[in-house]
């Protein structure tokens, strides 16, 4: 026998290697150099000595004797060896060498003890086994792949097995399946092994995946399933789908660390691809009648299972923690949100509002958004702008793009909302119709914003307070619809009486008592004028006065309001109703038939000169004469003398009144008319 030469021993072939260590154990053998290695394997019975186990098997076969000697040498062979290599130094020529024999030996042999004894070995041991357990696993790979370089086992004394189908699976789930503990070791190895291996298996992921639910082992799994995607491009699909499966998940924490995870891949360029194509998918699932069936859970026993929050919320996840990165994600929304059910389309407006509040959307965006902005999608579109628009202000080229799809589409009023005080004074006059039909709940946020917002240039209101008044009375109301939307305007207009003040509204009636013709709701402000602030019954009388000089009675639905205005104001505006002509005031009798009594008694507390200024015809009227002609009692001389008397009083009252009324307080107008405690004598 020739001199031993470790550098020879390791660069003969495997059967070669094979030989010389059967002859030296048959030599430690023959000097009782070898002694019997007893073995207990992890989760197993004892293993029984060799001789023991060689016994057990009967009848024994021809040569047996020489083959348990073999096996007898093989082990105490491999524990000689894993007990040197516990105090080698890793990375070490020796360390290469010793790892190759153990490694040959546990693939070679048939006998499940020296594989058993290896794992053993790599889980006591996690800081100085990387090396040894990724060559065993790079050696069952090319065993089961056929790529080892001579035959597995060539002396028929040692037996003649070949690595079947699924070995390196097998292998590498044992070894991966005993480093799954909380230790810090054992679980850095499991994750480490994980990226060294050839080929990571389903069955190793599905370890890695389930291990990922314990909370002692979480965070590190994690940064597993981060370092395998990150390092294996092939895989990189498949792996990732397994990591974001854990976001549609109920558990708050691992779906919070997933999903920071899944940032980290959005911000890589390499990476991007597999998130986005993951976010498109999730969005995909929203546009279908009824959610996916991971998403239902198990306990529903419905045929068909409909939408709800919690699986509309799972769905959004993903592209809501996303859109805090990248404002451009926006634009894939709308497309969804048009062919989404509508339960889906309420939960998307529910939860954008916060997360819009966190991004970023760029002019730019929002100028794309808004051209490729698909029909029904206006909802979705106002609701983004708006939030943008709080956050900061909008370009001019945007709020014109706005402007350009309402008036080509004529949606929903409220879609200008968030651009309202950038809008002229024009345009909200062109639009103020449109808003006084909607829900008077609804309306009442679009007009408190049309005098409440500011335009960031000008820092003024898009309307004031009297701009508006003035406007809603030049409404034409071409229906009951049209009549109701204005009255409940004017009814929020005074009931917010912080911002529609006593002299905004004085102001706003001195205007319109003006115009030409007169407002068909004039006389509706009137009387919310007097409820509101009763104040202002002096120059409400002035008012009315006038509305007499302007013959209100030729407009029949104004004239009808007239009458029941002069009725709730009484008694200080019934002398109002004694200046019109004996005709209208039997029309007046008519519409209300209380009216005459009100006036008889108000006419018996006037004095002598103040009823010989009444038309006789009238007086004939109040108390229940017979009236012959109107004709001729009116034409005489001495009674057209004093109707003119009074109606020149009258419009000396109406200068004195409409010119002071700007500057002093309501309570002191001048009224200069017909009054119950005055006297026109001296005139």
């Amino acid at each position: 026998m020739s001199q031993y030469d470790p550098k020879k021993l390791l660069q003969c072939t495997e059967v070669n290697k094979r030989v010389l260590c059967r002859r030296i154990a048959e030599l430690l053998k023959q000097r009782n150099l070898l002694p019997r290695i007893g073995y207990e394997a992890p989760e197993r019975e004892k293993a029984p000595p060799v001789d023991e186990l060689n016994s057990s098997v009967a009848p024994k076969a021809p040569g047996s004797s020489r083959r348990q000697g073999c096996l007898g040498s093989r082990i105490g062979s491999k524990t000689r060896i894993l007990n040197a290599n516990v105090h080698t130094v890793v990375g070490t020529k020796v360390a290469e060498h010793r790892i190759a024999i153990l490694v040959s030996m546990a693939s070679s042999s048939g006998l499940p003890i020296l594989k058993d004894r290896l794992l053993q070995y790599i889980w006591n041991n996690p800081k100085v086994s990387l090396d040894l357990a990724t060559m065993w696993a790079y050696r069952a790979y090319t065993d089961e792949k056929g790529l080892t370089v001579g035959p597995a086992l060539e002396n028929p004394a040692l037996g003649n097995e070949r690595p079947r189908k699924g070995s390196y699976d097998d292998c590498l789930c044992e070894m991966l399946g005993g480093l799954l503990s909380p230790e810090n070791d054992r679980i850095s190895l499991f994750c480490r092994l994980l990226l060294e291996i050839p080929i990571v298996t389903v069955r190793a992921v599905d370890l890695l995946r389930r291990a990922c639910f314990d909370e002692a082992l979480q965070e590190t799994c994690l940064s597993a399933f981060r370092d395998l995607i990150m390092n294996r491009p092939r895989a990189r699909r498949q792996l990732f789908s397994v990591l974001i499966s854990f976001a549609t998940l109920n558990n708050a924490t691992l779906s919070t660390r997933t999903l920071g995870l899944v940032k980290e891949f959005y911000v890589t360029q390499y990476t991007r691809g597999i998130v986005r194509s993951a976010l498109l998918e999730f969005l995909h699932y929203l546009k279908l009648p009824s959610p996916p069936d991971f998403l239902v859970p198990e306990t529903n026993e419905q045929p068909m299972a409909k939408w709800e929050e919690s699986s509309i919320d799972l769905c959004l996840r993903l592209f809501c923690h996303l859109l805090k990165l990248d404002g451009k994600l926006i634009l894939l929304l709308p497309t969804v949100y048009v062919s989404a059910a509508s339960p889906v389309k309420r939960q998307i407006l529910l939860r954008l509002g916060p997360v819009l509040n966190e991004a970023t959307i760029e002019a730019d965006t929002l100028s794309t958004l808004i051209d490729t902005c698909p029909d029904d999608a206006e909802t979705l579109v106002t609701r983004i702008i708006r939030q943008c628009a709080a956050r900061s202000e909008l370009s001019p080229t945007v709020v014109q793009k706005i402007w350009n799809l309402y008036e080509s589409r004529k949606p929903d009023v409220r879609f200008l909302l968030p651009v309202y005080q950038y809008l002229s004074k024009q345009q909200l006059e062109s639009i103020l119709p449109a808003i006084v039909r909607l829900n008077p709940k609804m309306m009442v946020e679009q007009i408190i914003k049309l005098v409440k917002s500011r335009n960031p240039s000008t820092g003024q209101p898009p309307l004031t307070p009297l701009d508006l008044v003035l406007l809603l009375h030049k409404i034409e109301v071409n229906g009951r619809e049209d009549a109701v939307g204005v009255n409940n305007a004017l009814d929020i207009v005074f009931q917010e009486r912080t911002v529609f003040t006593k002299e905004v509204l004085l102001s706003a009636l001195q205007l319109l008592i003006d115009q030409k013709p007169l407002p068909n709701v004039l006389m509706r402000t009137v009387e919310l004028a007097i409820e509101t602030y009763p104040q202002l019954m002096g120059f409400v009388q002035t008012v009315l006065q006038r509305l007499v000089v302007k013959e209100v009675w030729k407009r029949e639905q104004m004239w009808e309001s007239f009458v029941k205005c002069c009725l709730r104001t009484k008694p200080q505006c019934l002398s109002a109703l004694l200046q019109v002509p004996a005709e209208q005031l039997c029309s007046a009798m008519k519409i209300c038939p209380e009216v005459k009594a009100l006036l008889r008694h108000h006419v018996s507390c006037l004095s002598s000169n103040q009823r010989a200024l009444i038309n006789p015809t009238a007086m004939k009227l109040i108390n229940d004469e017979p009236v012959e002609e109107m004709n001729e009692i009116v034409s005489s001389p001495r009674r057209q003398e004093k109707t003119d008397s009074a109606n020149e009083h009258m419009d000396d009252a109406e200068d004195c009144g409409g010119g002071e009324s700007d500057t002093e307080s309501p309570d002191d107008l001048p009224i200069d008319v017909i009054d119950e405690s005055g006297d026109v004598d001296g005139e």
